[in-house]
Formats: structure tokens, sequence, C-alpha cells
């Protein structure tokens, strides 16, 4: 039974990662007009990266490189951007709470009141805040969120034998939201437009 759960967590956690990127690349895609195709091609070299390190930290000259010589990103805003994404823009790390929150209720029979998903929604979020961009990070910020939540730890060891499979998915969720940002940000102070990167590939 809780390796079904597990297996579950790790279904679920990739599914929302994928979400999270298809609506937020869909954002900018609307209102850059950047080449889709192609911007999702350019990034394969950060995806890469993350999926081998698990390091969002560890991935930021990649992330920078990538976003200012492949997307056309000037880089000022690229070289402020990237590194504060890499430290506050944790939304794979804010998704991974939540869920975990949730699994550990479902496999212990526990049913979580309005405040307590409230809280679940509250908390991740702070705590996605200044996580360490560091493989493996996750497994202590989600024994201490369980911890703050009420909810038993016991399964953070499980979890933890398997946390590189979610970690994968987090990691490349939060640097590629970083780079996503840093478009929309770009483009917002009209310094950069989705036409700029479309040019290179003619």
């Amino acid at each position: 039974k809780h390796y079904g759960v597990l297996a579950k967590l790790v279904f679920t956690d990739w599914v929302g990662c994928l979400l999270i990127w298809f609506f937020f690349s869909g954002i900018v895609w609307l209102y850059t007009k950047v080449n889709y195709l192609y911007m999702c091609k350019s990034m394969i070299p950060i995806w890469v990266n993350t999926i081998a390190t698990n390091s969002s930290a560890g991935t930021i000259p990649i992330t920078l490189n990538v976003t200012t010589e492949r997307l056309k990103v000037p880089m000022s805003i690229a070289s402020f951007s990237i590194p504060l994404g890499a430290t506050i823009n944790l939304t794979g790390a804010a998704l991974y709470k939540t869920i975990l929150a949730f699994f550990v209720a479902e496999i212990y029979g526990l049913q979580l009141t309005i405040d307590q998903i409230l809280m679940v929604i509250i908390i991740s979020t702070i705590m996605s805040i200044a996580a360490p961009g560091i493989p493996g990070g996750g497994i202590v910020t989600g024994a201490i969120f369980l911890n703050l939540l009420g909810l038993p730890m016991d399964l953070m060891g499980p979890i933890a034998g398997m946390y590189r499979l979610i970690d994968m998915s987090h990691t490349t969720v939060n640097v590629s939201g970083d780079v996503l940002g840093t478009m929309l940000v770009a483009k917002n102070e009209n310094i950069w437009t989705g036409e700029d990167f479309s040019k290179t590939l003619v």
C-alpha cells in the first residue's frame, strides 16, 4: 500500500510540474509572441542540467547563457532576475510540499480541514521562498513542513529514498520559471520581444 501511495506521489508531482510549465509558458507565448517550439528547444541544455544535478543554483551559469545567447534577452535583465529567481521563485518546491501534505494525510487516513488546507497553501508558499537550491534540500524542508502542520513525519524516510525522482521535476520547473519570468519582465520593459529571438531562427 505504501509503495502505491509513493508511486502516486511521484506521478502527481510530475503531472503538476508539467501543468505549471504549460500554463506559464503559454502565458509567455501569448504575451511575447515568441516561437514556442524553438523556445523549448533552446531550453534543452537547462533541462538536461537540472535533471542531472537537481540544483537550481548550480544551473545558474547555463541558465544565464541560454537566456542571453539563445533567447536573446539582454544581460541587464537576466543577470538580476535569474540569480534572484533561483532563490525565491521555487514554484516546484511549493507544489511538492502541497502534494506531500495531502499524500501523508491519505496514507494515515487523516482528513484535512479547510483551515488546514489553507495553512498548507500558505506555509508551502512561504517555505518555497529562500529554500536551498541544492540537491535533496526538499527532504529537510519537507520534514519541517509536516511538523509545522502536525502531520506524521515517518514517511520522510521512504520519500528520501526516491526523492531524486521528484527533485528532477521540481528543479526543472523552478529554473524554467526563472527564464519565463525573465522573458516577461524584459518584454514588459520594452527592451526585448519574441521577435528578437525569432529573428535568429531565420
